[in-house]
């Protein structure tokens, strides 16, 4: 079972943050959620080097990651679907006010959730 905080993650997650733009073909299922640092959850998508990018969240931000599995379209611009996607999307969530920070979607074969 999980904790209340690792579940209110997911819910937060679910409900709010991953849904935006997403129509589910399949409902997303839960698998992965852990409090970590933001540089810690970058490393996940091997996006900790921010000389690709600016984001100037501190490194050692808390923050909740949350993997969920599924498969679902995207609603891009103007209202038209995407083909479907089947695999994985994250939401990094910051861990002190349950702010969406990111989300994105992602192929399951190539997230290491076993670290």
């Amino acid at each position: 079972m999980l904790d209340p905080s690792r579940l209110q993650a997911v819910m937060v997650a679910k409900q709010g943050v991953f849904t935006f733009h997403r129509n589910w073909i399949s409902q997303p299922a839960a698998i992965f959620a852990e409090k970590m640092g933001y540089e810690a959850a970058l490393q996940f998508f091997e996006q900790a080097d921010s000389s690709d990018y600016y984001d100037p969240t501190p490194l050692n931000t808390p923050v909740w990651l949350v993997v969920f599995e599924g498969e679902w379209r995207i609603t891009a611009p103007l209202g038209t679907l995407t083909a479907p996607f089947s695999g994985c999307g994250y939401v990094v969530l910051n861990a002190d006010d349950g702010e969406g920070m990111t989300t994105w979607d992602y192929s399951c074969d190539a997230l290491n959730l076993e670290r």
